[in-house]
């Protein structure tokens, strides 16, 4: 018996040399990545935002649609709101904790909700993300790993296999002739680009992997995209401080980069954070929360704080308007619709709904 209590204090022992060898991962700094991404941050010209200079416009919400996890079973309610469109008069929220799309009046009133859980057509697992074009309607499915496609009376079109993550939106892009969707099914890129069409055949990709440590390759994984309806596409890796802006033949035309207090913590870790010794702990910010592009080409991006309104003049993009959301927790996504912002709201408790002017 001696002898096996030896050996558990032997081991317990160089279990303790061991943990205390291991190293916690070291996120490269945004400059590093700068290097790597340099093929694509000198492909077009570039603009640079300072968002230092920038002093927010409070704005507060016209109208809040909340979560209700009180009602009694069988009656409407927001559990968890993740995406949202506005299509005709109608909003159409997808609920990741209710499987489902709840469908609201422009007054906010639910109306009725859309599929169920399941894996089947017009089912749904953990639904984190939607978009739309003038014909179709998107739905990201976290658990299902896949887009679904409808028609805007939500008739079942297709499927078409993707990835999305837990914590971060779910950033899919729509133009009337292609699909833009982020996911990990690709090897060489993240943004694989279909045609807005049955049988939704892929036809090009963007978008490198940037991440060269297991630890970090989910978290530099994520990228939003949004299009309007004439293909104007605008895509960013949601840890970085970049946008990148390609026209209608998914040729870049644009890069915009942001400056500033926010991106220089990005390289600081978050408080809070603490490596165990137990695997390859990832911390990362999130930094580019929710990207629209507008008919007219005006760019909606919210970086930490701020929603910035951006359009192309003489030198590139410059900032129209700087605005803070108030009651947003920061956006988690968000939609475009008559001059009136529909967001969800980052932790996931309801949607507002804001006027621009």
């Amino acid at each position: 018996m001696r002898w096996r209590a030896l050996a558990w204090v032997l081991l317990a022992a160089m279990g303790v040399v061991v943990g205390c060898g291991r190293r916690e991962p070291q996120r490269p700094s945004v400059a590093e990545y700068a290097k790597r991404l340099k093929p694509l941050l000198e492909a077009a010209p570039k603009s640079v935002i300072e968002l230092d200079a920038l002093e927010p416009e409070v704005i507060y919400p016209d109208l809040v649609i909340p979560r209700d996890t009180t009602q009694k079973e069988g009656g409407l309610f927001l559990a968890a709101p993740s995406g949202v469109v506005v299509l005709r008069d109608s909003v159409y929220i997808t609920d990741w904790m209710n499987h489902c799309i709840m469908v609201a009046d422009m007054e906010g009133r639910l109306d009725r909700a859309i599929g169920r859980r399941g894996q089947g057509p017009g089912e749904f697992d953990t639904p984190v993300g939607i978009a739309a074009n003038s014909a179709s309607l998107l739905v990201a499915e976290f658990g299902n790993r896949r887009v679904q496609v409808f028609d805007h009376a939500l008739a079942y079109l297709g499927s078409i296999p993707a990835g999305f993550y837990l914590g971060r939106p779910a950033g899919i892009g729509a133009s009337d002739r292609r699909f833009f969707i982020p996911g990990g099914l690709v090897q060489d890129s993240l943004l694989a680009i279909y045609e807005a069409c049955r049988p939704y055949r892929r036809i090009g990709s963007l978008m490198p992997p940037v991440a060269s440590s297991p630890a970090y390759a989910n978290a530099l994984r994520q990228v939003q995209a949004a299009s309007n309806a004439a293909g104007l596409l605008a895509v960013a890796y949601s840890v970085l401080p970049y946008v990148f802006v390609f026209d209608s033949e998914a040729r870049q035309v644009a890069t915009i980069e942001f400056r500033g207090r926010e991106v220089r913590e990005l390289d600081e870790k978050p408080k809070g954070v603490e490596f165990r010794g137990t695997g390859p702990t990832v911390w990362t910010r999130g930094f580019i929360w929710g990207l629209s592009v507008l008919t007219d080409g005006t760019l909606l991006v919210n970086v930490p704080k701020k929603t910035l309104i951006l359009r192309q003049g003489r030198h590139g993009y410059e900032v129209q308007r700087c605005v803070h959301l108030e009651g947003t927790e920061g956006p988690w996504a968000w939609w475009y619709h008559n001059g009136k912002v529909y967001t969800s709201s980052r932790d996931g408790t309801r949607i507002l709904v804001y006027s621009l002017g």
